[in-house]
């Protein structure tokens, strides 16, 4: 059986040894981009997108759209936390003996990881889209 080693990036800094014939498919593209190489970051750019039409639609209907922006971006930022913290359910696993605390190999520290990148992406989006759009 032949073994491939997969580098996957940051926040999930491993190392995976997977069996070739468990490996996905190449090749997956949509409009000749390759979607399984590039999906997280084609998540990022869906999540900045909804973002921006949420922030206009509120902004076309609201008496205070940018307080009720806030209100809105914040409530989806607790939303996105969500399958950040069902990752530390997954019975997968168990922690490595001696090593950090994890569920399905996931640490604490990985879900922290992921969830300040939420939190950094809402801080950019909602601090941009509010500050460059006020009424001088």
């Amino acid at each position: 059986m032949e073994f491939s080693v997969e580098v996957v990036s940051f926040p999930e800094t491993t190392f995976a040894l997977k069996p070739k014939s468990l490996q996905e498919p190449q090749g997956a593209s949509v409009a000749g981009i390759d979607v399984r190489k590039h999906r997280r970051k084609l998540r990022s750019i869906i999540g900045v997108l909804g973002a921006v039409i949420v922030f206009a639609l509120v902004a076309r209907f609201a008496r205070n759209p940018i307080r009720t922006y806030h209100i809105v971006a914040f409530a989806a930022l607790l939303i996105s936390f969500v399958p950040d913290l069902l990752l530390l359910l997954n019975p997968a696993g168990a922690p490595p003996p001696g090593g950090p605390p994890a569920v399905g190999g996931i640490t604490v520290v990985n879900v922290a990881a992921l969830m300040i990148l939420h939190v950094v992406a809402y801080a950019i989006s909602v601090g941009l889209l509010t500050t460059l759009t006020r009424e001088k």
